[in-house]
């Protein structure tokens, strides 16, 4: 079902209540199945009704990239993260996003055992990012969104 399925808001609220970030699949998905419910626009409603809601989009969006973008400028706890990409295919909108408005606002994830990981190393070191960027990309966006704590 759609994420604004009325269904998921206990789940919601109780995520704020936790103060929890919600991971959520976005993206026409790759096994032949219904793509429809991971469409990012489900989202923008349960943005609304829950504005304290940390939402990282996961899986890459394609084809509604841009939209996420959007929906990131529109929303400020929605976050992306580039799982489920080979770092040589992350859509030009997330990367432009990054150099610009969203350093803070995309993950790194990578896709192992999916990917090896010198090939994720190498494609990752080679990405088009800002020298700013990348303490954000790899490392200090998720431990601000998951709330982690910074090793000793």
């Amino acid at each position: 079902m759609a994420y604004d399925d009325k269904i998921y808001w206990p789940l919601y609220a109780r995520c704020v209540e936790l103060d929890l970030p919600l991971t959520a699949y976005v993206g026409l998905p790759g096994p032949r199945v219904p793509g429809a419910a991971q469409d990012p626009i489900h989202l923008d409603e349960v943005l609304w009704s829950f504005p304290d809601l940390r939402v990282v989009l996961r899986h890459g969006g394609e084809p509604w990239e841009s939209l996420c973008v959007k929906m990131m400028l529109k929303w400020p706890h929605l976050y992306y993260s580039t799982s489920a990409f080979a770092p040589r295919h992350l859509p030009q909108a997330i990367i432009h996003y990054m150099n610009t408005r969203g350093a803070d606002r995309v993950l790194y994830a990578g896709y192992y055992p999916g990917l090896d990981y010198r090939r994720i190393q190498q494609e990752v070191e080679a990405l088009p990012l800002r020298d700013h960027v990348w303490r954000l990309f790899l490392r200090e966006n998720a431990r601000r969104v998951f709330k982690l704590a910074a090793p000793d």
